[in-house]
């Protein structure tokens, strides 16, 4: 059995994509674009029915004629079925399961429900609210008397026609929903994540903890002054206490006096940096940092025995925390 469903949990892809800070999205970000690659994956499943018994879960008119004349009407009641969520779209699918004698299509429909507890139940109702009352939703669509028949049983495949011949280009994104990284607009870019599904990108990951093993790694107090001879400690990778990850030179007493001296020192000249050139250095910092991402990803997985997911969190923070906040204090700071 193998069920085929069309735009569920399209929100929470989207959102995610872009807390991960992905370079694109999962999923089309234009309904046209889902509906047209719905049939195909129906067309590949009618077609194989030596290997798959198809379940086609939809409120879609159109997309059910579709798959009823895809699967040609002298297809055996073994073929495949719909399915129906419970208490929804019920006039169409009682036209869907009568028998043909009576006008209907005599095909099987399997009614599903959720089962559980008012706590573990109100997340799915939440998401069913979200996708049948998006306003692209056949099911909103259709109680509108606004939209003509017409636009209701309008082929996906001419609607993509339409959009390559307005556009110059087939499969283009939807103008309004931006890329992750553009995410916050002018204010800033937005750190970039990495895909941890993709076998080529946990490849490069593998790659760089295994060239950090080859590099010397030091941590030591940043004084602004030479610093003072310290014994190193060796750093060493907890899961594997072989690994010598580095050395680190814990900052003594005199360190951080001397420090903040140098600090102090300097505040004047600081403040009188313009405003946009201290976030271009923070800026600066940033992208060095990016451009370095899987070296770093590397340190904390050997240093503290973090997972990747975790160390990729580290970084991104590091790279994104430091320039948002800048921009959230300058923006309090400008005049009205």
């Amino acid at each position: 059995m193998v069920r085929l469903v069309k735009g569920a949990y399209w929100d929470s892809e989207i959102k995610r994509a872009q807390v991960d800070g992905q370079a694109g999205y999962p999923v089309y970000t234009r309904k046209a674009y889902t509906d047209l690659a719905y049939l195909a994956c129906a067309k590949q499943l009618l077609a194989a029915p030596d290997a798959v018994y198809a379940q086609f879960a939809t409120h879609n008119a159109h997309t059910l004629a579709a798959v009823h004349a895809l699967a040609g009407a002298d297809a055996g009641p073994g073929r495949y079925e719909f399915q129906c969520l419970h208490g929804m779209g019920e006039p169409l699918y009682e036209q869907v399961v009568a028998p043909q004698a009576d006008g209907g299509l005599g095909r099987a429909c399997r009614i599903y429900a959720p089962v559980g507890t008012h706590e573990t139940l109100l997340a799915y109702l939440v998401r069913r609210l979200l996708e049948n009352g998006a306003n692209t939703s056949f099911v909103n669509r259709i109680a509108d008397a606004d939209v003509p028949l017409e636009a209701l049983l309008e082929d996906p495949a001419h609607r993509v026609r339409q959009l390559a011949a307005a556009e110059g280009a087939l499969g283009l994104p939807h103008p309004a929903i931006v890329l992750p990284a553009a995410l916050y607009g002018a204010a800033r870019v937005n750190s970039r994540g990495l895909d941890l599904a993709d076998e080529a990108v946990l490849a490069r990951i593998g790659a760089a903890l295994a060239a950090s093993h080859g590099q010397p790694f030091t941590a030591e107090p940043l004084l602004g002054v030479a610093a003072q001879p310290q014994d190193a400690q060796p750093v060493r990778n907890p899961a594997d206490p072989a690994d010598r990850v580095g050395t680190v030179h814990e900052a003594s007493a005199a360190d951080v006096q001397a420090a903040l001296a140098v600090a102090a020192a300097a505040a004047a000249a600081w403040a009188a940096v313009p405003a946009d050139e201290r976030a271009a250095m923070l800026e600066r910092a940033a992208e060095r940092l990016d451009a370095e991402q899987l070296t770093l990803i590397a340190l904390p997985v050997r240093e503290a025995g973090k997972t990747v997911a975790n160390a990729l969190a580290e970084v991104r923070e590091a790279i994104d925390f430091p320039t948002r906040r800048w921009r959230a204090c300058s923006a309090r700071r400008a005049p009205a």
